[in-house]
C-alpha cells in the first residue's frame, strides 16, 4: 500500500485475474492490513484509489465512496473500498 497525500489517493498492487475484475464491473477491493497500514487511511481523507497490475503495469483510478473495517484475519484487518464505477462519476 501506498498513500499519496498531495492527491488524497492509496494506492495497491493486483494480481492480472483480480485486476480485470476491478477494472471492469467489480466496484471494490478487499484487503489485508497491519494496524499500522490502516491507521493510515483512518487518519488521511482518502478520495481515489490507483489499483496497479502485477503483470501488465496497467492502473485504474477510482473514486472512493467507502472504507469499512470488515473484521480480524491472520492477524490482520481486513478493510473493504468500495469506489464508484466510472459511468457514475462526473
Amino acid at each position: 500500500m501506498e498513500y499519496k497525500p498531495e492527491t488524497k489517493t492509496v494506492s495497491f498492487k493486483s494480481t492480472p485475474y483480480h485486476f480485470s475484475k476491478e477494472r471492469e464491473n467489480k466496484h471494490y477491493t478487499c484487503r489485508l492490513m497491519d494496524v499500522e497500514e490502516y491507521a493510515v487511511l483512518a487518519d488521511n481523507p482518502i478520495e481515489h484509489v490507483e489499483i496497479h497490475c502485477t503483470n501488465s503495469k496497467e492502473k485504474i483510478s477510482r473514486e472512493v465512496i467507502d472504507i469499512t473495517p470488515m473484521g480480524d484475519m491472520l492477524g490482520k484487518l481486513l478493510i473493504g473500498i468500495g469506489w464508484k464505477a466510472p459511468e457514475e462519476v462526473i
